[in-house]
């Protein structure tokens, strides 16, 4: 199945087999466009993970942070070891945003994965969620020190619609749900409202 994200095309099929090959023949994955709760603007790649393990047939960690959203269903943070292995054979723009790990994958009648339940599991999750998970393997986020950095943190947070404290200076405008779009509006605004 092939969708639009980020203003690129790409195909989940690709995305699951590279996923597959990362995670071992454990993991049962499924990759999806999801919508978070209340954002129906903001579109993220998705990677739905079955597996019993932490670890992959090489015995690499696989996910060091989870974040629980509901009763068989929480948010993974992806070990630095699976994000490289998904960069060395993705390009940016296909690696998954957000990792679900899931006890069970919701089956239509005829026994295929029904995307249509996956996405209302997205439904579920919620910008904060997501910026929990995104936290440094649990450790406080360097707070900006400059006014700039200041200034560049508070756009994000009217921009992403997530609290100051759950950006820090180290994170990723991308990897906190953010994309192209995002960017040039804050551009926009540091332009023409901040100019210097």
């Amino acid at each position: 199945m092939q969708i639009k994200i980020r203003g690129q095309r790409l195909e989940l099929g690709e995305v699951e087999h590279q996923a597959r090959e990362c995670l071992g023949s454990h993991a049962q994955v499924v990759a999806e466009m999801i919508r978070l709760n209340g954002d129906n603007q903001k579109a993220i790649l998705s990677l739905f993970v079955r597996c019993n393990l932490d670890e992959n047939t090489n015995g690499q960690e696989l996910f060091y942070r989870t974040v629980q959203v509901s009763d068989g269903v929480e948010l993974a943070r992806a070990s630095s070891a699976l994000e490289v292995a998904l960069a060395q054979r993705l390009p940016q723009y296909m690696i998954p945003s957000l990792y679900i790990r899931v006890t069970t994958l919701p089956l239509s009648a005829s026994g295929k994965v029904d995307r249509k339940q996956l996405r209302k599991i997205g439904e579920t999750i919620s910008a904060k969620d997501v910026a929990e998970i995104q936290a440094t393997g649990g450790q406080e986020k360097r707070q900006p020190i400059t006014e700039e950095e200041r200034v560049l943190r508070d756009l994000w947070v009217q921009v992403l619609n997530i609290e100051a404290n759950n950006i820090g200076i180290d994170d990723s405008l991308i990897r906190l749900g953010g994309d192209s779009i995002y960017a040039m509006v804050i551009v926009g605004d540091r332009i023409f409202d901040r100019p210097v």
